[in-house]
């Protein structure tokens, strides 16, 4: 196959199957992460702090059950925030964006109980998260406006009996877009669902006495990695070895394991055991020679 001629072919199936995959993601993967974890009546529900962005681009609500009362899970929430209690998410990169300092605490900090509306919750190096209102043991808004971005969190405590509540996030924003900064956005919109799904698991963990270690972390972290990495090696030699369709397949399932790996959140030894597949079949399709036809 002319050599220009294979990379336009190679080009064009990954122009393709990218218009596939971002169109199953629009429409099967955003709408089921967005309401991750929330029943229908929670979805449906007003939440103190809706008020605040009338007119949202986006909303989502996603839920958790803890077993605990509100009032147990209630300190993790006002203790949050830079130099105090973290965020409970993926530590390494909330660290690795200068939204943290350090891990996020595995108990309660009584210097960091008293918050009140008005006070502002610090984040890093951004201007911090706003305290627009709260009830204690029911109801933080979070009301944070950076151009040109306004959202607010709100963060429900609802009793399900006397050892287990849920605990619920709505979420809902506006923004103005540029062009420019269209590719920024969608990289957040698909980056936000596994580090806020990580905060809500990460406070019932925490509550219930199981929390995540920062070396767990990391290698949970480290496991989403190689896949990326088998991924990009895969997708460059589509191009350049032959047969293309084995390293062309090979990327997708990488991008596949990926996105299984951050959005669904396994155990740590499904994610080794998928990435020592797509290792294997990366290093047999190295090995693999086209077998010359014999001459009788």
């Amino acid at each position: 196959m002319n050599a220009l001629r294979k990379f336009g072919k190679v080009a064009g199936a990954f122009i393709l199957v990218s218009a596939a995959a971002v169109a199953a993601y629009l429409f099967f993967l955003r709408p089921w992460d967005r309401t991750w974890g929330a029943t229908g009546a929670e979805r449906a529900a007003f939440m103190p702090g809706d008020q605040l962005v009338a007119d949202p681009s986006y909303a989502t609500t996603r839920a958790v059950n803890v077993k605990a009362a509100p009032e147990e899970i209630w300190p993790w929430l006002v203790q949050m925030g830079y130099q105090r209690a973290g965020l409970y998410s993926y530590d390494w990169i909330d660290r690795l964006l200068g939204i943290l300092d350090g891990p996020s605490a595995t108990r309660i900090l009584p210097e960091f109980q008293n918050l009140q509306p008005g006070q502002t919750i610090p984040i890093g190096r951004s201007p911090g998260w706003p305290v627009s209102s709260l009830d204690p043991g029911r109801f933080m808004v979070l009301n944070i406006q950076q151009d040109p971005v306004h959202i607010s969190w709100s963060f429900g405590l609802k009793p399900l009996n006397a050892r287990a509540s849920r605990l619920v996030l709505r979420i809902r924003g506006r923004m103005r877009v540029k062009p420019m900064m269209m590719p920024f956005f969608a990289l957040m919109d698909v980056g936000e669902f596994p580090m806020v799904r990580k905060m809500l698991t990460g406070i019932r963990d925490r509550v219930e006495g199981d929390p995540q270690t920062p070396t767990e972390e990391l290698i949970e972290l480290g496991l989403w990695a190689v896949a990326i990495l088998v991924g990009l090696i895969a997708a460059v030699l589509a191009f350049f070895r032959r047969p293309w369709l084995r390293f062309f397949v090979l990327s997708w399932l990488s991008l596949a394991a990926v996105l299984f790996m951050a959005f669904i959140q396994p155990q740590l030894w499904v994610g080794a055991v998928l990435d020592a597949v797509l290792g294997m079949w990366l290093m047999m399709s190295f090995g693999r020679k086209k077998k010359k036809a014999k001459i009788i």
